[in-house]
Protein backbone atom coordinates (compact mmCIF):
# COMPACT_ATOMS: atom_id res chain seq x y z
CA UNK A 1 0.00 0.00 0.00
CA UNK A 2 2.76 2.33 0.77
CA UNK A 3 4.45 1.32 -2.55
CA UNK A 4 1.48 2.32 -4.27
CA UNK A 5 0.59 5.62 -2.80
CA UNK A 6 4.44 6.42 -3.36
CA UNK A 7 4.30 5.55 -6.99
CA UNK A 8 0.56 7.51 -7.21
CA UNK A 9 2.43 10.54 -5.90
CA UNK A 10 5.20 10.05 -8.49
CA UNK A 11 3.58 9.58 -11.10
CA UNK A 12 1.22 12.93 -9.86
CA UNK A 13 4.95 14.52 -9.97
CA UNK A 14 5.91 13.40 -13.07
CA UNK A 15 2.78 14.80 -14.53
CA UNK A 16 2.88 18.57 -12.92
CA UNK A 17 6.24 18.75 -13.85
CA UNK A 18 5.03 17.53 -17.51
CA UNK A 19 2.21 20.09 -17.52
CA UNK A 20 4.73 23.09 -15.51
CA UNK A 21 7.07 21.98 -18.78
CA UNK A 22 4.41 22.19 -21.50
CA UNK A 23 3.18 25.51 -19.78
CA UNK A 24 6.41 27.14 -19.83
CA UNK A 25 7.22 25.86 -23.62
CA UNK A 26 3.86 27.60 -24.65
CA UNK A 27 4.59 30.80 -22.38
CA UNK A 28 7.49 30.63 -24.29
CA UNK A 29 6.21 30.80 -27.85
CA UNK A 30 3.76 33.40 -27.02
CA UNK A 31 6.11 35.79 -25.79
CA UNK A 32 7.82 35.03 -29.34
CA UNK A 33 5.44 35.40 -31.00
CA UNK A 34 4.80 38.80 -29.41
CA UNK A 35 8.91 40.20 -29.82
CA UNK A 36 8.58 39.19 -33.79
CA UNK A 37 5.14 41.09 -33.80
CA UNK A 38 6.68 44.17 -32.13
CA UNK A 39 9.70 44.50 -34.25
CA UNK A 40 7.20 44.12 -37.24
CA UNK A 41 5.51 47.04 -35.42
CA UNK A 42 8.14 48.72 -35.30
CA UNK A 43 9.70 48.77 -38.82
CA UNK A 44 6.24 49.35 -40.48
CA UNK A 45 6.08 52.47 -37.84
CA UNK A 46 9.54 53.22 -39.18
CA UNK A 47 8.73 53.11 -42.99
CA UNK A 48 5.54 55.00 -42.48
CA UNK A 49 7.14 58.13 -40.58
CA UNK A 50 9.83 57.77 -43.38
CA UNK A 51 6.62 57.97 -45.69
CA UNK A 52 5.26 60.87 -44.37
CA UNK A 53 8.13 62.94 -43.83
CA UNK A 54 8.88 62.64 -47.49
CA UNK A 55 4.99 63.33 -48.43
CA UNK A 56 5.35 67.00 -46.37
CA UNK A 57 8.59 67.72 -47.74
CA UNK A 58 7.61 67.62 -51.65
CA UNK A 59 4.12 69.18 -50.38
CA UNK A 60 6.10 71.76 -48.80
CA UNK A 61 8.08 71.88 -51.74
CA UNK A 62 5.37 72.70 -53.98
CA UNK A 63 3.56 74.97 -51.99
CA UNK A 64 6.83 77.32 -51.68
CA UNK A 65 6.96 77.00 -55.12
CA UNK A 66 3.16 78.06 -55.96
CA UNK A 67 3.89 81.00 -53.28
CA UNK A 68 7.04 81.77 -55.49
CA UNK A 69 5.00 82.11 -59.18
CA UNK A 70 1.99 83.66 -57.13
CA UNK A 71 4.27 86.59 -56.00
CA UNK A 72 5.93 86.88 -59.41
CA UNK A 73 3.02 87.44 -61.01
CA UNK A 74 1.88 90.01 -58.92
CA UNK A 75 4.99 91.88 -59.17
CA UNK A 76 4.92 91.52 -62.90
CA UNK A 77 1.43 92.77 -62.66
CA UNK A 78 2.88 95.92 -60.40
CA UNK A 79 5.01 96.78 -62.12
CA UNK A 80 3.14 97.03 -65.62
CA UNK A 81 0.43 98.89 -63.23
CA UNK A 82 2.86 101.54 -62.18
CA UNK A 83 4.12 102.07 -66.05
CA UNK A 84 0.61 102.25 -66.87
CA UNK A 85 0.49 104.81 -64.33
CA UNK A 86 3.09 107.00 -65.38
CA UNK A 87 1.85 106.91 -68.61
CA UNK A 88 -1.62 108.50 -67.07
CA UNK A 89 0.02 111.10 -65.26
CA UNK A 90 2.23 112.41 -68.32
CA UNK A 91 -0.91 112.03 -70.35
CA UNK A 92 -3.04 114.10 -67.37
CA UNK A 93 0.14 116.52 -67.51
CA UNK A 94 -0.11 117.42 -70.85
CA UNK A 95 -3.59 118.08 -71.18
CA UNK A 96 -3.66 120.03 -68.15
CA UNK A 97 -0.85 121.79 -69.83
CA UNK A 98 -3.07 122.74 -73.20
CA UNK A 99 -6.03 123.41 -70.85
CA UNK A 100 -3.87 126.13 -69.36
CA UNK A 101 -2.76 127.31 -72.54
CA UNK A 102 -6.52 127.45 -73.84
CA UNK A 103 -7.59 128.90 -70.63
CA UNK A 104 -4.90 131.66 -71.35
CA UNK A 105 -6.07 132.11 -74.92
CA UNK A 106 -9.56 132.44 -73.84
CA UNK A 107 -8.36 135.04 -70.81
CA UNK A 108 -6.57 137.31 -73.27
CA UNK A 109 -9.31 137.01 -76.17
CA UNK A 110 -11.77 138.03 -73.32
CA UNK A 111 -10.16 141.16 -72.39
CA UNK A 112 -9.27 142.08 -76.09
CA UNK A 113 -13.40 141.85 -76.72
Amino acid sequence: MKNTILLLFAFLQMNLFASDSISLNNRFDIIERNVKQIETNQLNYKIEKDLLKETYSNNYERINLIITIVLALIAILGALGIKDINNIQKNYKLELERLNNLRDEFNQKSVKI
